[in-house]
């Protein structure tokens, strides 16, 4: 018979966005594998991340080269649910995400949530204080723009049978929630990356959150 391990292992991927995260990825890695099948989606980087990933047991899938942050996401999800994977976990690669919280995340779905959101102390951006402050008010999440998420298939079956980008890794969450869909909010930490993000610059990733609060705001507020 196969133990509570294995069997955690088969059913629960942990999905890493990664560009040039040599680091701090191969910690990162290790840790999340206690709890499941790890994916790390490499970008195109230019170091020796995937080879990390792979010495520390994760599994690295490739983009088709610099996507970005939606990108990488987005190829991790859909690698992970045709998998066959019925819980799919979203941690960043910069060590901003404690990876023991991830037995958390697991527990939350084990009790029932469909989808489970980090809460960070507090947003990076003043891009980020905005589209935080819009989407608890109008959907009750907390911390949208945290890159820690749980997803069980159902939620991803929704965001697949639209045709719509996933809008730094919110879009999943936010048509779930837009829906109805039950939600459970968990306390995120971890120790913040001290160089500049990997994906993008600051400038631009202030006006690409800001500019999502249009596409956000057409999305319905839930009726509970």
């Amino acid at each position: 018979l196969m133990n509570q391990a294995e069997e955690r292992y088969e059913r629960v991927a942990i999905v890493i966005p990664c560009y040039n995260e040599s680091a701090t990825l191969g910690s990162i890695v290790s840790a999340c594998r206690r709890f499941g099948t790890v994916i790390v989606v490499d970008d195109g980087s230019s170091d020796n991340s995937a080879e990390i990933a792979r010495q520390h047991g994760g599994t690295v899938v490739r983009t088709t080269g610099r996507t970005g942050y939606d990108g990488a996401i987005e190829h991790g999800l859909r690698t992970a649910y045709s998998d066959g994977f019925q819980i799919i976990i979203t941690i960043d690669a910069d060590g901003e995400h404690d990876p023991k919280l991830v037995k958390d995340f697991i527990q939350a779905h084990d009790a029932g949530a469909d989808l489970v959101i980090g809460i960070r102390p507090k947003p990076q951006r003043i891009a980020e204080w905005i589209v935080c402050l819009f989407c608890e008010y109008r959907f009750g999440v907390k911390d949208i723009l945290c890159g820690m998420k749980g997803m069980t298939r159902s939620v991803l079956k929704l965001y697949l049978s639209e045709d719509h980008t996933n809008l730094v890794n919110t879009w999943p969450a936010l048509l779930w929630r837009s829906k109805n869909g039950n939600l459970t909010q968990i306390d995120v930490t971890g120790t913040p990356r001290q160089d500049a993000p990997r994906f993008q610059s600051l400038i631009r990733a202030n006006l690409k959150i800001a500019a999502m609060l249009f596409t956000i705001s057409k999305l319905p507020k839930p009726r509970t």
